[in-house]
């Protein structure tokens, strides 16, 4: 018989209100984001609630304006509003185009030494990825990125809460607009919200761990909502749902303080975050790449990789409805780390560094259904995919061979649970050539 972990969620949905936020404005003015399945398992949980140049084509630049900033950023370009008076940044490009891709270097040419690049490439409504861009070097090691609506900005997330703000103009074109400097901690993950609020993910075990919110303006110019900001021990992922709800993996820890959560509900308003409910979903640590939701926001796909865990290599699948998460299938995948859903809802990847892998499934009901493994794609950890047009389905992964050299690997949902290996592009030989983040514009 399959047992299965339901919790119910306790609280009231809602956000009370607050007074407006004290902004930290840091704007360019003076004022200044397979292995094989397993039955599910546990027990029934009660949450607690509460209110150089790159190879292959391309130049390289350097990152900075004739404007300053107060946090050393600065502009030489900016999107402006759109003519209609809507905000510019809003609004989706063609869907049929060809795409910008950036990449992060986070490797120096000599071992140990720092990477600071951003690579621009291009990826065509047909055929493989060009290398055709430049080389920003931008100050930090950046670990996450993030495009706004319109492709024409793109949010460059370094590991120690630098937010650098880039206009891209063109796939040679692509120069600092502003920067933010976010609270200490160890940063990984930006997900765009409502009204160009953008959350960012750091993490340690003090109080500045959490999420932090930066509001991107229509110029592309950034402000820190100090007031805004969530504290959470140990964040590691959020994901955004429907109906102005989230979920963030974070809290745990098996050390003084013990905190038993590792699970938050929460509400997202206007003026920051709001837990709703606290929940014990794993028995000790966890630690994950990103965790990811589907379309409609039934189903939560959560890995663990960490190795201090009596449950890393497992990932847990929840049914969220109403108010109740039921865990309703276990899968044992060693070293899997991102989830990467498909736009329809039929298709999860998940990528597995160690393994050098991306594991598919497809969604059965409430489950997922191995489908097929992507091997020989080295260190797989983030992927991006392109989500509407003709290229819609179109998949890239940083890589970096055990028996060759750094690349970016090609790949392309062809139908539920389909996933066909289109080669790679290399990047050159070196370590400063070796790819860490990777977004393509919308």
């Amino acid at each position: 018989m399959k047992l299965v972990r339901t919790v119910a969620v306790l609280g009231v949905l809602g956000v009370t209100g607050c007074p407006g936020p004290d902004v930290d404005n840091n704007t360019a003015s003076s004022s200044g984001g397979g292995g094989s399945s397993g039955g599910g398992g546990g027990s029934s949980a009660q949450a607690s609630s509460s209110a150089p140049s790159s190879s292959g084509g391309g130049g390289s630049s350097t990152a900075g304006s004739t404007a300053g900033s107060s946090s050393g950023g600065g502009a030489s370009s900016a999107p402006s509003g759109s003519s209609s008076g809507g905000c510019a940044l809003d609004e989706l490009g063609p869907a049929d185009r060809d795409r910008v891709v950036v990449l992060s270097h986070t490797f120096g040419p000599m071992a140990g030494e720092p990477g600071h690049w951003v690579r621009s490439l291009t990826l065509p409504v047909t055929g493989a990825l060009v290398d055709d861009g430049v080389r920003v070097d931008v100050g930090v090691k950046v670990r996450r990125f993030l495009f706004m609506p319109s492709g024409a900005v793109v949010l460059a997330l370094g590991e120690d809460g630098e937010v650098i703000s880039l206009a891209v103009d063109a796939v040679d074109q692509i120069t600092e607009v502003d920067r933010v400097l976010l609270p200490s901690a160890d940063y990984s993950d930006l997900v765009l919200g409502e009204g160009r609020r953008v959350y960012a993910v750091g993490l340690n075990v003090g109080d500045t761990s959490g999420l932090s919110t930066v509001v991107v303006a229509c110029d592309g110019r950034l402000t820190h909502d100090t007031a805004a900001f969530f504290n959470i021990r140990l964040a590691e992922s959020l994901v955004l749902l429907p109906g102005k709800r989230a979920v963030l993996l974070g809290g745990q820890a098996s050390f003084a303080p013990v905190d038993v959560f590792d699970t938050r509900l929460l509400t997202v308003g206007d003026t920051g975050f709001s837990e709703v409910a606290a929940l014990d979903l794993w028995s000790d640590v966890v630690n994950t790449g990103r965790i990811g939701v589907s379309p409609l926001g039934d189903l939560l796909v959560v890995p663990n990789s960490s190795i201090f865990s009596n449950e890393g290599g497992l990932t847990r699948v929840f049914k969220m409805e109403g108010t109740m998460m039921t865990q309703t299938q276990q899968l044992s995948l060693a070293s899997a780390q991102e989830v990467l859903w498909s736009p329809d809802g039929t298709t999860v990847l998940l990528s597995r560094d160690e393994s050098n892998r991306v594991a598919v499934y497809t969604r059965t009901g409430d489950t997922l259904t191995f489908s097929a493994e992507l091997t020989g794609i080295g260190l797989a950890t983030q992927m991006a995919m392109v989500t509407r047009g003709a290229a819609a389905g179109r998949i890239l992964v940083p890589s970096v061979d055990p028996n060759g050299g750094p690349n970016v690997a090609m790949l392309r949902l062809t139908g539920p649970g389909t996933v066909a290996n289109e080669g790679q592009v290399e990047l050159g030989s070196g370590n400063e050539h070796i790819p860490d983040a990777v977004a393509i514009a919308p």
